[in-house]
């Protein structure tokens, strides 16, 4: 890890478009909005503190334990048009992160004849697999944006609405507002005095912490409960990376 130092201007779109999404999954609600144009996206979440949905389960001498109180800051994603390399940048655990990640290629499954109205738009359906998990998605050829939430990207038109397929948890975006003519400054920008981490790094760090944090968990768990064997499982968007 090392301390990078960007001298990078305002992250400026003109004739760009502003989306609300609502991003659910098993354990939360949050809101998320993407800004972009034809070349490049700046896409971020709100941030959010709340009870987790999920409740630890346990059977026998097995425990799936899950965190309790879910504590999220805010995430800024910056993102150009056939650069495969996304930065990401958040303070986490108190210290101003920029994550690098090079992204593999998403490659879509057009359905040209799977047809739907979504907010007013007329969408098609596009499936996918993307680090570890497939996912349907709705995009529209009336907004020619290849962006949309999160990572994902690579499709003739805005998405719309993408959902995971499968598992045993659940990752879903919804467009609720879109703004065509969006054309306010966005004073965002890569920042300078950030630790940058590659994104192997970062997975790394994470895992080590929940880790740590599993250890402590055992001592929530009712009395009598000896040789406990306790499982965490990744339920994040991405499960499987390419190293």
């Amino acid at each position: 890890m090392k301390i990078l130092f960007l001298l990078i201007p305002f992250f400026v779109l003109s004739q760009s478009i502003k989306v609300d999404y609502t991003y659910t999954t098993d354990e939360y609600v949050n809101q998320e909005t993407l800004i972009a144009n034809q070349n490049s996206s700046y896409y971020y979440n709100k941030s959010f503190l709340g009870e987790n949905k999920k409740k630890d389960k346990i059977n026998g001498n097995e425990a799936n334990l899950v965190q309790k109180n879910i504590k999220l800051n805010k995430i800024e994603y910056f993102q150009n048009k056939n650069n495969p390399i996304l930065h990401f940048q958040l303070k986490y655990k108190g210290v101003n992160r920029l994550i690098i990640d090079s992204l593999p290629e998403i490659n879509w499954n057009i359905d040209n004849k799977a047809i739907k109205k979504i907010n007013g738009y007329t969408c098609n359906k596009a499936i996918t697999k993307f680090r570890g998990r497939e996912y349907e998605a709705w995009f529209t050829t009336q907004i020619p944006i290849n962006f949309g939430p999160f990572k994902f990207n690579g499709l003739p038109g805005l998405i719309i609405s993408i959902n995971s397929i499968g598992g045993n948890s659940f990752n879903s975006w919804i467009a609720t507002r879109i703004n065509t003519k969006f054309d306010e400054k966005t004073d965002s920008k890569l920042c300078d005095d950030c630790i940058t981490m590659s994104m192997r790094e970062y997975i790394e760090f994470g895992q080590n912490l929940r880790e740590k944090a599993s250890k402590a968990s055992v001592a929530r768990l009712p009395k009598g409960y000896n040789n406990v064997k306790t499982t965490y499982e990744r339920l994040s968007v991405e499960r499987v990376f390419e190293w």
